[in-house]
């Protein structure tokens, strides 16, 4: 009986353990496929893809996984502009995905709250997001620094 409830408690420790080993702060970078985003495309339209995409490869991004169970994401530059963005929740873990709910945009509350969920690899180090689908997949790598 001794002897079960040692184990038990061991076991317990461990996964108590591996919850809290993403907690921290990640630089992310972001990918996109870029072979299936230009295609059918006229000449006028790659051109301009490709300026976006190379403005994303000089995007920044910061994300910090609190032990209160909320998080921060701040990107700066991008196609979209070239100024610090941010967005906010709560997350929750279950097993290898770590789920975020975003609920705010620069300190402002969204009215409905978005999801993403990440992969947990390299025993927390590595955070995957693989929002894209189809033509131009994406993905975003956050590597613990």
């Amino acid at each position: 009986m001794l002897r079960s409830l040692g184990l038990l408690v061991s076991i317990l420790a461990a996964g108590s353990g591996f919850a809290q080993s993403f907690i921290g702060t990640y630089k992310g970078k972001m990918t996109v496929d870029r072979a299936t985003v230009s295609a059918n495309l006229t000449p006028e339209q790659k051109q301009m893809v490709e300026k976006a995409l190379k403005d994303l490869d000089k995007m920044k991004l910061t994300l910090t996984i609190s032990k209160d169970k909320t998080f921060k994401l701040v990107s700066v530059g991008g196609p979209q502009t070239a100024k610090s963005n941010s967005s906010s929740g709560t997350w929750a873990q279950t097993g290898k995905s770590l789920k975020l709910t975003f609920k705010t945009v620069n300190d402002k509350p969204i009215s409905k709250a978005q999801e993403q969920t990440l992969s947990i690899a390299d025993g927390g180090k590595t955070l995957t997001l693989s929002p894209g689908q189809g033509a131009g997949k994406s993905k975003v790598v956050f590597t613990r620094s």
